[in-house]
């Protein structure tokens, strides 16, 4: 298959930087922030979205683009649940098994993520030991590493420490940009694994010796790899060379050793023709087709004699850009597995309509594949492709606040990207929202040829209602007024592309606030690099002006590229009991809060508390939908999915145990002890405890000689607490609950 260089040279990079944005699987649903005096917003479960007429099951999966599809039994109710794990943004779905004959019948339940381990670039799962309960496999740089599974109080969870697959005394090899194949291949009763080698055109087969050696299949004990097939991979085209042995040692052609590098293979093993052998589904990250290799030989010693490279038929072939990889599950609860054919190459890879679902109609050990539909997944969800921007704003001025979603991109499968906006009018009630997509392209945003698209509201020339302002990828906003009479639904207008010649850098994402307390909406932009600008209003309240010089190039000293390359700040600016705080979301999924930021803004913001959201480039918007004097708040990735959330009370949240950075908070009886695994510097420690009033009701200082500190704390009552830590260095705030 072909290896053209710039996908050599793709995958090397790209994989290399995405490894960077693994995530420590956090649950979606719920976390707290400082600034609202320790109250916690949680999941909104119960909000409603309807698209093209149908209620979306699963608004807030946090959208889908090279996703993995496989069977789980996260409970104990022996029926197979279903976790999607994501290699854009290595974030992982779950979702229960609702036991109905119906065509997905998931429902989906976030509260499980966080038993599972972190995990990179592909998952699989299989029940490796045969004890009933699914173990986890998943990429280690180019090796693969295993978890086992352990069902607990009816919940699936998995072993502390991974184990690193081995065959003999090397690791089993498999590129992070491959998917391996995990199946029984010598029908011998224990898992084996079916592998790229590291010289890129030949499969090779780690057979388990578990039963071999053991008549157990609960060891994962692994022989040499050895060529599996007789057939290696076409330099230039989506076929395969047959009849083509590993003959003269270390997998040869004709002799001659191969030293091809390996751009990326994805591998399913599976019967299909159902004759007690396995054959093999190939997707090639050159390609837009899987190729079906089918084994002519047998369950001992393979040998693939036909190939199908435009699996399953030409009329309704697999066709996804690019790198396509398959799944099998049964969608439909009928004991019968289907196919399941998505991408594997985030960010070059198609991102809307790019999930292949085929129905296996087959009522015998074969497969007999029938082609449903492309828009099946994203249907059940709300996807607005690459980079979700969204902003809670009353269009139609009924009243009711609305959502509008920015993107960065759609990707389709010919290649033609657009940026555009989707609109969710609000048809509930005062108190109780519903959304109904209207269009998800409002303004023919697809128009204007712009990526990155970033909307924000404010009273730009003070005629009574919002203006947008919209930023882009390139860094430069465009300023649109509402020209709409009064109560009308608005009017956007063009009134200046590249609105004062605004260049923040790449990737603009304002927002309007009246920061200096003028009275006038000032200019905030958060970049690709982590910081925010500043440009204040220097006009008038219905002639706003602004330099393109920012007032301000690194507003509060505030940096969320917690490391190379990229930082992508996503500021919002809003009030908490009178005063002002910024949330900052960024590229790594950290929600950073700051205060001291009123007459500071020349000075450097404190950072106060962050919180982790699952998936990446984290973009968020507040405003009050239930009209409770409260704000809700939304939630955009990386991933093209959203998340809502709405405000709770802090007492459901209770963390004895609180780890930030280099720091543990945890209480041992009447001590509150503090261990400091690296010093923010050398000089002293002020630690001040504050009540959820946000009243200090214990301080000391502490000098930075040991890494182990207890405060006695018998006569702080019971509640919830912060413990902020500063020196020079920096500051650090931990939660406590007294108990």
């Amino acid at each position: 298959m072909k290896k053209y260089i710039t996908w050599i040279s793709f995958v090397l990079v790209f994989f290399a930087l995405w490894k960077t944005q693994a995530q420590n699987l956090k649950s979606v649903t719920k976390f707290s922030l400082t600034g609202f005096n320790g109250f916690s917003y949680s999941l909104w479960d119960s909000a409603t979205f309807y698209k093209n007429g149908k209620l979306i099951d699963w608004p807030f999966t946090g959208g889908f683009n090279s996703s993995q599809f496989f069977h789980c039994k996260l409970n104990e109710d022996n029926i197979p649940d279903l976790v999607i794990f994501d290699r854009d943004g290595n974030t992982l779905t779950t979702f229960i098994n609702t036991g109905k004959n119906e065509l997905l019948p998931f429902r989906h339940a976030p509260e499980y993520v966080t038993n599972f381990p972190a995990m990179y670039n592909w998952i699989h799962v299989y029940d490796f030991n045969c004890d009933g309960v699914d173990d986890l496999f998943t990429s280690e740089y180019d090796y693969i590493s295993s978890y086992t599974g352990i069902m607990k109080n009816n919940q699936l969870k998995f072993s502390n420490n991974s184990i690193k697959l081995k065959a003999d005394s090397l690791p089993v090899f498999c590129p992070s940009s491959d998917i391996p194949a995990f199946a029984d291949i010598d029908f011998d009763g224990d898992m084996d694994i079916l592998s790229f080698d590291q010289f890129g055109t030949r499969v090779v087969y780690y057979k388990n010796l578990s039963m071999d050696n053991f008549g157990t299949c609960d060891t994962l004990l692994f022989s040499s790899p050895v060529c599996w097939g007789n057939f290696s991979e076409d330099f230039s085209t989506n076929n395969v060379n047959l009849n083509d042995s590993c003959s003269g040692g270390r997998w040869a052609k004709n002799g001659i050793v191969e030293n091809n590098l390996h751009a990326g293979s994805t591998l399913l093993a599976l019967d299909y023709d159902g004759d007690n052998d396995n054959d093999l589904l190939v997707g090639d990250i050159s390609f837009y087709y899987l190729n079906l290799l089918t084994n002519g030989g047998t369950n001992n010693y393979a040998n693939i004699t036909e190939q199908n490279p435009t699996f399953p038929t030409s009329s309704d072939k697999v066709n996804i850009r690019i790198f396509p990889a398959s799944y099998l599950i049964d969608i439909d609860n009928d004991n019968i597995k289907d196919l399941i054919a998505a991408p594997n190459a985030p960010p070059a890879s198609a991102n809307i309509n790019q999930i292949f679902t085929y129905k296996n109609t087959s009522l015998t050990t074969s497969y007999s594949l029938q082609y449903l539909s492309d828009t099946l997944w994203s249907g059940k969800t709300i996807d607005v492709g690459t980079g979700a921007m969204p902003v809670f704003i009353d269009l139609d001025k009924d009243g009711l606040k609305d959502l509008l979603i920015g993107n960065q991109f759609y990707t389709y499968n010919n290649g033609k990207q657009t940026g555009q906006l989707m609109y969710f009018r609000n048809t509930g009630t005062l108190s109780s929202p519903a959304f109904t997509m209207d269009t998800d392209d409002y303004l023919s945003a697809s128009s204007f040829g712009l990526f990155g698209l970033s909307p924000a509201f404010g009273d730009m020339d003070n005629d009574g209602d919002s203006d947008l302002l919209l930023g882009d990828l390139e860094g430069h906003v465009h300023l649109f007024l509402d020209t709409a009479e009064v109560n009308s639904p608005a009017n956007f207008a063009l009134k200046q592309f590249n609105y004062k010649n605004i260049d923040a850098g790449n990737s603009a994402i304002p927002q309007l606030f009246d920061l200096n307390e003028d009275g006038k909406l000032d200019i905030i932009i958060g970049e690709r690099g982590g910081r925010i600008k500043y440009y204040e209003n220097i006009g008038t309240l219905t002639e706003p002006d602004f330099s393109d010089t920012p007032t301000s190039s690194f507003l509060g000293k505030v940096d969320v590229m917690k490391q190379c390359c990229t930082g992508y700040c996503a500021p919002l600016f809003t009030k908490s009991e009178g005063k002002i705080i910024l949330l900052a979301g960024s590229e790594n999924g950290w929600i950073y809060e700051y205060d001291d930021i009123a007459n500071n803004l020349n000075g450097n913001f404190l950072l106060i508390d962050s919180v982790k959201i699952p998936g990446h480039r984290i973009f968020l918007s507040m405003g009050d939908i239930t009209n409770d004097n409260s704000s809700e708040m939304v939630i955009g990735n990386f991933g093209g999915g959203i998340f809502m959330y709405k405000l709770s009370s802090a007492t459901s949240i209770k963390e004895n145990v609180y780890y930030q950075n280099n720091f543990l908070f945890y209480q041992s009886g009447n001590d509150l002890n503090i261990e400091i695994f690296k010093h923010l510097s050398d000089l002293p420690y002020e630690i001040t405890i504050y009540n959820s009033s946000g009243t200090s009701v214990k301080q000391l200082s502490v000098f930075p000689f040991n890494n182990r500190y207890k405060i006695p704390i018998g006569e702080i009552s019971a509640g919830f607490y912060f413990i902020v830590l500063r020196n020079r260095g920096g500051v650090v705030v931990g939660k406590w609950v007294k108990m």
